[in-house]
């Protein structure tokens, strides 16, 4: 009995020895890619040169072999991995002058706040995520953390500029993300130890510092101010622009869409008051998921992940994040309404305007993955009444 209960012993210390220590101990390529040191070092090497442009592999982290392919998916790493040349962002001089001045962000993302000489707000935010600080602190130091990483290379680095340029086409708000590598600058202080050496999108702080230059707008919140003003002062919500923006995000498959991704502008025509939602973040937009046996895992359990592939599969899991604001928001919207806002989209979202958008690559990766993704993008545009009369029935299920 002392015998068995010894080797128990045995296998969990082994156990534990594997998915608490090891990680920690081995993974010298994670510690490497995190490390805060390393990348200070890298940033004030490169910003010495004095260059406008630096070539940066915006994820190494993310090359993997087959044998890791198998269990977590090629996914979205060529695009990570593959070397591009980056316009380098001097805030002295970029937007008239931005200064910073708080850091922002949530679990994955880092950013730094700024403003400019007349007083608007705009963000920073890191291209590359760290998705460790989803985990409970305690899993952090386990073999989940890396798997958890490894889990950026679904996204789509450059995404949320495709996804700008066609929400322009459909005449839907949205923020305007552009490209940049952060230079380290002594000025900065303590926000080079967020940002400096990182592939970033500066855009618009959609806030109150941008009312009138927004729309005309009076005012601009969140969803739960938004939500609060309409109970109180019963101001309407455009349910069709927001319908159409939700059609639009599950055309190009952005499935992260809770209420912390939207601002709403409050809009007064001729003393009619009425919110219009601007879509915020869009970093999960074209994510590709199901590949690897641990994915595939994944999606029996949770349908939310969903991916940017010629077949639209699950409408119910693009809805998942949202489906508490899609329902208080969109029924009562009619079947008609629904179809229409389709149609609206097919033909602003046409051909010349896909081209468009994929000219926001970066030359390196425009000629690799530019004409696939846009084949991809106007199958999933045919099928776009399908998937309305599903959103129709799950709205009002």
């Amino acid at each position: 009995m002392r015998k068995k209960r010894r080797k128990y012993l045995y296998w969990i210390a082994a156990f534990l020895l594997i998915f608490f220590v090891l990680p920690n101990v081995i993974n010298f390529w994670e510690q490497r890619f995190f490390s805060e040191d390393q990348r200070l070092k890298e940033a004030k090497k490169l910003t010495s040169t004095n260059r406008d442009s630096v070539q940066i592999i915006p994820g190494e982290y993310y090359k993997r072999g087959s044998l890791h392919h198998f269990f977590f998916g090629k996914k979205n790493r060529d695009m990570w991995t593959a070397p591009v040349n980056v316009k380098v962002l001097h805030l002295d001089s970029s937007k008239g002058g931005l200064s910073p001045y708080d850091i922002g962000g949530s679990q994955q993302t880092i950013s730094v706040k700024l403003k400019d000489t007349a007083g608007k707000h705009w963000v920073i935010r890191s291209v590359n995520k760290d998705q460790q600080n989803a985990l409970p602190k305690i899993l952090r130091h386990t073999a989940l953390r890396f798997m958890f990483r490894d889990q950026v290379a679904s996204m789509n680095p450059y995404a949320p500029m495709i996804a700008a340029s066609l929400a322009e086409s459909a005449q839907l708000p949205h923020c305007n993300p552009e490209l940049f590598w952060m230079p380290y600058n002594e000025k900065h202080g303590k926000y080079n130890q967020k940002i400096a050496g990182r592939l970033v999108y500066l855009e618009e702080n959609y806030d109150t510092t941008w009312h009138n230059q927004l729309y005309n707008a009076t005012d601009i919140v969140d969803t739960d101010d938004m939500l609060e003003l309409q109970r109180k002062k019963k101001i309407s919500i455009d349910t069709i622009l927001y319908l159409k923006n939700r059609l639009f995000d599950m055309l190009i498959c952005d499935w992260d869409r809770h209420e912390g991704q939207w601002r709403w502008a409050l809009i007064d025509s001729a003393g009619q008051k009425r919110f219009i939602p601007i879509a915020k973040d869009r970093d999960m937009a074209m994510y590709v998921f199901d590949e690897g046996i641990l994915s595939h895992i994944t999606l029996a359990v949770n349908n939310k992940f969903q991916s940017f592939r010629n077949e639209i599969v699950s409408v119910d899991g693009l809805m998942h994040q949202a489906k508490k604001l899609d329902k208080k928001i969109l029924q009562g919207v009619s079947k008609e309404e629904f179809l229409a806002a389709v149609k609206q989209l097919q033909v602003q979202i046409n051909a010349a305007a896909i081209e468009m958008a994929f000219l926001y690559y970066p030359s390196e990766i425009k000629q690799r993955f530019a004409p696939r993704h846009q084949q991809i993008l106007l199958s999933r545009l045919q099928k776009m009444p399908v998937v309305a009369e599903e959103f129709y029935k799950l709205v009002n299920d």
